[in-house]
């Protein structure tokens, strides 16, 4: 009987990809905690000048940018498995420091502390990367889809990790077991699904027990974990919810090692993975170039408008809670599409979702400037996050068509330093716009997003001049 390996060319890679996603949605939800309350910490850290509120969340974004390309050259070394655990213990350390950095009320402690968890972000964003090493041609773009779609449950943990900690006397601890306790149980299903823990009989049994004890573990020390960590911060807000996010980087960690994928085991295949065109030849093609271009397009545009959006909401008189259950709207609407976003790029070819996602900017752009109302607000973001979901898996798919396997580490590097430094960049704008417009701030920011838009449409017209039969 054939192996699963001949049944399916595609079988280690969905273990890998299903397991990736996993680890997307506990360590990736550090994203969103980290942004959705990020510009608020800024701005309860500040005395006088509010205008660097936002400089936080720009600082985790230069983490990312800055960590993009050691993360990826260190992955090529030591293997993605070890690297995305290195990546996620930085997370914790990031987690900590920015706990008592709010605690102790040090501004310039917190933006250490965001840059240690927008350093493990570079780390997270390599996840995407690394669903695509394996498998067939047809299978990447679905494989990154995956990947992505774990977001859409970190769009879940993360907010509503941030609302349950951000006033540690707001709340009881009873639901906490649950919270624990059910991530436990589901990430426990996944691990015995991906190692064959359900196939026979005594495998089934054993897998089982097993769950159902770590489950009832997780339930009973959920409520004392959470009361632990509300206790140590009382009466201060924000900082439970930045130390919270530790345990979620702690079940990804479990996850992360499980991975099956291949490392350099030899000096040979070390230095083989410095070999291949030199980065100057990989980022002068045009199709690396419009890739580039369309991803920064979508990923800075959504980083610049949802900074800005909780603090607009606050001076809107929206509370805390509001505008973080905004951003969970928001990065649930980036993720969710994800499920499907694979199949459309097979069906449709990768250039047309593209441009679909930088009209659903524009829609987004077009729904925040006709009015101030939270329902506004929240389809504006939900818009932005369909928008940057089209917009980003369709150009990370167009990315990896420009590098040979030898070449993935550079030319992924590259392509995030240069992401996320844009990233960094709006984000920082964000804020100063803000302050810059005061009441008219918010429409100048929705503004913005067409001029860019439109640039990463001629980029694809361009595109189809170079080679017309991507649009076939």
């Amino acid at each position: 009987m054939p192996n699963q390996s001949v049944a399916d060319p595609n079988g280690s890679a969905k273990r890998n990809a299903l397991l990736l996603a996993t680890a997307q949605a506990f360590c990736g939800a550090a994203a969103p905690i980290s942004i959705a309350l990020g510009g608020l910490v800024g701005f309860y850290l500040l005395d006088g000048d509010k205008s660097l509120a936002t400089t936080p969340v720009t600082i985790y974004n230069l983490g990312v940018a800055l960590t993009a390309l050691p993360a990826a050259l260190l992955m090529s070394r030591v293997g993605r498995r070890l690297g995305f655990i290195s990546g996620a213990f930085v997370g914790i350390i990031g987690a900590i420091v920015s706990s008592y950095a709010i605690y102790f009320g040090s501004f310039m402690m917190f933006c250490v502390g965001m840059a240690l968890t927008g350093s493990a972000g570079a780390f997270t964003q390599q996840l995407r990367f690394a669903a695509a090493d394996q498998g067939t041609t047809a299978f990447k773009p679905k494989a990154i889809s995956w990947v992505l779609a774990g977001g859409i449950f970190a769009a879940i943990i993360g907010p509503q990790t941030a609302i349950y900690f951000i006033n540690p006397d707001a709340a009881s601890n009873d639901v906490a077991g649950l919270y624990l306790g059910g991530s436990v149980f589901v990430v426990g299903c996944i691990l015995a699904a991906v190692r064959n823990g359900f196939n026979r009989p005594s495998d089934f049994v054993i897998s089982v027990v097993s769950i159902a004890l770590a489950t009832a573990a997780a339930y009973m020390l959920g409520e004392p974990i959470a009361s632990f960590i509300r206790e140590l911060f009382v009466p201060i807000e924000f900082a439970a919810a930045y130390l919270a996010g530790m345990l979620l980087l702690l079940i990804g960690i479990v996850v992360l090692s499980q991975l099956r994928m291949d490392r350099p085991h030899s000096d040979y295949a070390k230095g083989k993975a410095d070999t291949g065109r030199p980065l100057g030849v990989i980022i002068r093609q045009p199709r690396f170039i419009v890739s580039v271009i369309c991803a920064v397009g979508s990923y800075a545009l959504m980083s610049f408008v949802m900074t800005g959006a909780p603090l607009a909401m606050k001076l809107c008189g929206f509370s805390p809670d509001d505008s973080t259950w905004g951003i969970q709207w928001h990065v649930m609407a980036m993720f969710g599409p994800s499920f499907f976003t694979g199949h459309l790029i097979t069906r449709f070819g990768k250039e047309k979702i593209v441009a679909v996602g930088m009209l659903l900017l524009v829609s987004c752009a077009a729904v925040a400037l006709s009015g101030i109302s939270l329902t506004n607000f929240y389809i504006a973001l939900i818009l932005l996050g369909f928008g940057w979901n089209f917009g980003f898996i369709g150009a990370t798919s167009m990315l990896t068509d420009t590098y040979e396997p030898e070449e993935k580490a550079k030319a992924q590097g590259a392509n995030d330093f240069l992401l996320f430094a844009s990233v960094a960049f709006g984000s920082f704008m964000s804020g100063q716009i803000l302050n810059a417009f005061g009441d008219n701030g918010w429409n100048a920011i929705n503004y913005t997003i067409l001029p860019v838009v439109a640039v990463c449409l001629l980029s694809l017209l361009w595109l189809r001049t170079k080679t017309p039969r991507t649009f076939a």
